[in-house]
């Protein structure tokens, strides 16, 4: 038990530091000292000297206001709880935390370092879950809980936060051209893509129909984000093996392309006299505990509710018509606004168990499915082109469609985060509307698309 409560605390102590509790500058250094300490990494001797850390940082000078604003972060509460409640359902719940303390390094190393910050802290979640389970395997029995219960929340939780309505106010309206072209690019390059490579598809993935799960899953990521290939992914019932191989190209090649797409064009390119204009949406607005707690209730009666009607795996796409439903409410944006927060630390959860279940597969196993990387190739390649070529001859910004396309090849965040560091500060607010909707819709388009591919067999 001492054990478990030690490698509770050290992960406890990092979501800590990703939630954003220390303000002012002050920041708790935890993954740094999980990182430089792996001889001890449960031990008394690391929790000693993370505690004079802290000490020294005047934290403990000041402990109620501390306490106060962990209170504030429910989202870190609710991963958490998922976590606990994860790894007892399968049987291991030091694994379980081993996954979270790596989603939470994996964010924080996305946040805060220039090289995470070009991963993203998803693919950084990732990245670490592979490196941590190439030495230390968790149960997938623990990966299949953790995974199942992060979507089935996260799905309804940030959706519920979509306004629709929102992304056609004025600010967002020529982002949103630019991200349906993106998306439309996306569908093209992913169909040209299955014609070309369709032989090699069907012989690495055991038949055509288990290529097009992937194809299908591969495309939604890419109009929306992770979560969308998740979704798509349970409901065609992907085969572990193939979702684990079509992860790690996907990564990868997300790995090279951000870059990329950030060196396209420079920074604080001037966008007015494209007619994208600053506004105050950037403004932050801090939610009430009412607020969470009745996001949340409204989200578990979503989720539940969803999986006792819904044929197995079809689950996340009637909570998700249902959340963006209820999200354009007359005034429900106030109320569930707070959706965004409470579900980000769980889909960083299930990015770092993706990122275990990809580890614990032998690298000649994934070899077999090199097909997945030229239809990677071709999908990414292909996007680009067709955006930028399209964007031009509509008279979009280079900027707008570079951020456009992070938006459907890396979701909200990503796009936000590309605005950001760019210093392209009228686009941070509209990338994360667009991004939003394309986590709306992105999962309805990857099952037709499946629906239509799974013919040519």
């Amino acid at each position: 038990m001492a054990h478990v409560r030690r490698w509770y605390l050290l992960a406890l102590l990092a979501l800590w530091d990703v939630a954003g509790l220390c303000r002012d500058g002050v920041s708790f250094a935890v993954p740094a000292a999980t990182l430089s300490c792996s001889r001890q990494l449960t031990g008394r001797p690391l929790l000693q000297r993370t505690t004079r850390r802290l000490d020294e940082g005047g934290i403990f000078s000041n402990v109620k206001p501390v306490v106060s604003e962990t209170m504030q972060q429910p989202g870190l509460w609710l991963a958490t709880v998922a976590m606990i409640i994860s790894g007892m359902s399968g049987g291991d719940v030091p694994a379980a935390v081993g996954v979270a303390l790596c989603a939470a390094i994996g964010a924080w190393f996305g946040k805060r370092t220039p090289l995470g910050r070009a991963l993203t802290g998803p693919v950084s979640a990732m990245a670490l879950g592979v490196l941590v389970a190439s030495q230390h395997a968790v149960p997938g029995a623990v990966l299949r809980r953790l995974q199942f219960t992060a979507v089935t929340m996260a799905t309804p939780l940030l959706l519920l936060s979509c306004n629709i309505k929102e992304v056609m106010g004025q600010s967002t309206r020529r982002l949103l051209v630019a991200f349906l072209v993106g998306a439309a690019s996306t569908i093209f390059a992913s169909c040209l893509a299955a014609l070309l490579f369709r032989g090699p598809l069907a012989t690495a993935c055991g038949g055509w129909e288990h290529a097009a799960t992937a194809i299908a899953a591969l495309a939604a990521k890419n109009i929306g984000s992770g979560m969308n290939f998740v979704v798509v992914a349970q409901a065609l019932c992907m085969k572990p093996l193939i979702m684990a191989a079509a992860l790690a190209v996907d990564s990868a090649l997300g790995v090279v392309y951000f870059p990329l797409a950030a060196s396209l064009t420079p920074s604080n390119e001037d966008l007015e006299e494209f007619g994208v204009f600053s506004g105050d949406d950037t403004t932050t607005k801090t939610h009430s505990l009412a607020d969470y707690a009745i996001t949340l209730s409204v989200a578990l009666v979503v989720a539940v509710i969803s999986q006792i009607i819904c044929p197995e795996g079809y689950a996340c796409i009637l909570s998700s018509a249902v959340a963006v439903a209820l999200a354009a409410i007359p005034g429900a944006q106030e109320r569930f606004a707070s959706g965004e927060a409470l579900g980000w630390p769980l889909l960083y959860i299930y990015f770092a168990s993706a990122g275990f279940t990809v580890g614990a597969v032998e690298f000649l196993t994934l070899i077999k499915f090199s097909p997945l990387i030229d239809f990677g190739i071709a999908l990414y390649g292909l996007h680009l082109c067709v955006l930028l070529a399209a964007g031009r001859f509509m008279g979009l910004s280079r900027p707008e469609l570079l951020v456009a396309s992070s938006a459907n090849i890396g979701g909200p965040a990503t796009a936000s985060s590309l605005a950001s560091a760019k210093g392209w500060d009228q686009l941070k607010r509209p990338a994360l509307l667009v991004g939003t909707f394309g986590n709306a819709t992105a999962s309805g388009l990857g099952i037709l698309m499946f629906r239509i591919l799974s013919r040519l067999s």
